[in-house]
């Protein structure tokens, strides 16, 4: 191979570098590149081009034309390590300075350089070979990830400036950005489709996930660069939206160790319904515990479509009167496992799975019949709704209060309920408060009012219900009747978790996604806490794009507004600067985290940061003056959000 050879012809690393032979492959694939060469390391001695070298150039140097003089280090645009920004480019260079910006761009195995070669797999070592490409003047330019660099969801990420790409890098500008699957509808001052169209080109032609540089000019797409996208992301599973778009069962009071059973059953039984074509598949959800709490979350708008469907097929194919008899016998089941002192927790779950299809339908209950009644005006739903949903009988609370009532005393309820206060927050042996307070809440009131199938008659005749309607409404006060006997019996059980020296279940929660469950440790139990729970209702300050996250999706800490790279800056303090250059890296080493003013997906802070993974938000816009060096803050790596909490 020569010294200096035409850029499709650069397939050597170790003499051409990674940037080189990145071109070449595009090439080779025949995609559009502007049309280059490359020196191959071995043309330098002592920094400089050697007189062969330098003679040959002369004969490809157009005294017309100007050029972009980039670095092409032996270990950049490498996979686990880009070097972003730690070599110099020169562009818009002269034909007269060609040579010397070779030389210089040769030359620069800095400090910096080595900083970050410290934190790369490749060590230090800095061999740089250079390309030279006709300099092309966009109209536009910016960057384009073939996956989502931070989530590694699949889907294109594009980021793009007015002119040169050069501050997009380094994190000057603030971009324009979309996201995409692949749509090219979306407004855009250049081809987009064109654009996605030579990426998945590039992609396919190195095998992988690719981060391209690209410029727009007079219509025509250019591929500048082409490198395997550094981060190891994948999917953030945990993301379940932002809290104003779920579904909150909690949080409330609980122990793990009396809600494990329940929830263990769940997720079997999720596990099974999505593989299950009669029945709906039911939403992403994420259970956590944390401090005496717990809290079920799912996406709101997917939750009560599910139920709504989960109401409609239990209508179609399933029996409520038989699972509740099913459900009685293996609650006797699990009674007589307590008395002989064998394996409770085992029957206690497989008593919760019979329920579980019965509790998430009846959720959906309201939404279908809901939709069946929308003929009727308000006053007649009103009706239908009120008589047609009592239950039959009185509930277990409303046959208690019917004791006391009756002259039953408390030693006498004590005996027949003593676990009235029990629940998922475990036993609480005040059966006596509860009978003796409830006593003077119910004397002289009315007592509760139950249905009466002649009086549903009469109103279904009197509103016109049709046959699926009052069907509905059967089954609705059928499945809210098996609900609240659960209740009693999962009451009454809990004193016999209270037998057991630790929780057999699950001790921090999980997710539910597609099939699958992952469990939680305590660390991700309450990161996750902090930020569906508490700073829920919390205002953003400021508000970025996440170019880097860590295993936590959120980051707290104090930080330390700088404007140099020289500033003396303590160790795991959060970085707070209006953008980064290369001579960054040493502070970003011993950073918690960094906010930039400036930037995006494609800056410098954002690269070396997922290199590092070190959680950054990017493009805040006025980070540097709404925070001060002392302010405590909380990064939320979802959704880009920065709150300051003291």
């Amino acid at each position: 191979m020569g010294a200096i050879v035409n850029l499709k012809e650069a397939g050597s690393k170790a003499l051409y570098g990674g940037k080189a032979v990145n071109l070449s492959k595009l090439l080779t694939a025949g995609l559009p590149v502007p049309s280059g060469f490359a020196i191959s390391v071995k043309a330098f001695s002592g920094g400089k081009l050697n007189e062969t070298a330098t003679e040959e150039l002369r004969g490809l140097i157009d005294g017309s034309k100007k050029y972009a003089v980039r670095s092409s280090a032996v270990s950049e645009d490498a996979k686990d390590a880009s070097w972003a920004g730690q070599f110099e480019t020169y562009l818009n260079v002269d034909s007269a300075g060609v040579i010397s910006s070779i030389e210089s761009c040769h030359s620069t195995t800095k400090a910096r350089a080595r900083a970050y070669g410290k934190e790369m797999k490749g060590g230090t070592r800095c061999d740089v070979a250079v390309v030279v490409q006709e300099m092309l003047v966009p109209d536009y330019a910016g960057v384009l990830f073939t996956r989502n660099p931070v989530t590694g969801a699949n889907e294109f990420v594009i980021e793009y400036i007015r002119g040169l790409g050069e501050e997009l890098v380094s994190g000057k500008a603030d971009p324009e950005r979309i996201v995409t699957n692949g749509a090219s509808d979306v407004l855009t001052p250049f081809n987009l489709a064109k654009l996605i169209a030579l990426a998945k080109a590039a992609e396919q032609a190195f095998g992988s996930p690719q981060d391209i540089e690209f410029a727009s000019q007079d219509g025509t797409i250019w591929l500048l660069q082409s490198r395997p996208i550094t981060t190891g992301s994948s999917p953030n599973l945990f993301d379940i939206g932002e809290p104003a778009e779920l579904f909150y069962w909690g949080p409330s009071r609980t122990e793990a160790l009396y809600m494990s059973d329940w929830l263990l059953a769940t997720n079997k039984v999720f596990v099974e319904q999505s593989a299950d074509s009669s029945w709906p598949k039911p939403p992403k959800s994420l259970t956590l515990f944390h401090g005496h709490q717990m809290v079920w979350l799912s996406n709101e708008k997917k939750f009560h479509t599910y139920a709504g469907n989960a109401f409609t097929a239990y209508l179609k194919t399933r029996d409520a009167a038989k699972e509740y008899e099913e459900w009685t016998v293996l609650c006797e089941q699990a009674d007589e496992a307590a008395e002989h002192n064998s394996e409770i927790f085992p029957k206690l779950v497989g008593a919760w799975e019979k329920t579980i299809a019965a509790e998430f339908s009846l959720y959906g209950a309201e939404t279908v019949i809901g939709n069946m009644l929308s003929r009727l005006n308000e006053k007649d739903r009103q009706e239908a709704w009120q008589e047609c949903t009592l239950p039959d009988e009185p509930g277990f609370l409303q046959r208690i209060d019917e004791e006391i009532l009756g002259g039953k005393s408390t030693a006498e309820l004590m005996l027949s309920y003593p676990w009235i206060q029990d629940g998922y927050f475990g036993v609480t042996n005040k059966a006596a408060e509860y009978f003796d307070k409830r006593r003077g809440e119910i004397t002289g009131k009315t007592p509760s009012k139950i249905g009466d199938a002649n009086r549903r008659k009469a109103v279904a005749a009197r509103l016109g219900l049709t046959t699926e309607e009052v069907t509905a409404f059967d089954l609705a006060r059928a499945l809210a009747k098996f609900m609240d006997d659960r209740k009693q019996w999962m009451m009454r059980t809990r004193r016999f978790l209270a037998t057991l020296k630790k929780n057999p279940g699950l001790q921090h929660g999980c997710l539910y996604d597609n099939g699958t469950i992952v469990e939680l440790d305590e660390k991700k139990a309450a990161d996750l806490w902090k930020r569906y729970v508490d700073y829920k209702t919390v205002q953003s300050d400021l508000r970025g794009v996440v170019a880097s996250r860590s295993d936590a999706d959120i980051v707290e800490g104090e930080v330390v507004v700088v404007d140099s790279p020289n500033a003396a800056v303590r160790a795991d303090s959060i970085l707070v600067v209006p953008s980064t250059s290369p001579s960054y890296v040493p502070l970003m080493r011993n950073a918690r985290a960094l906010i930039t003013n400036h930037g995006g997906m494609m800056s410098h802070a954002a690269i070396v940061a997922r290199e590092f993974s070190l959680p950054c938000i990017v493009g805040t816009k006025t980070a540097t003056k709404q925070l001060k060096s002392g302010d405590t803050v909380v990064m939320d790596l979802v959704n880009g959000s920065i709150q300051r909490v003291r």
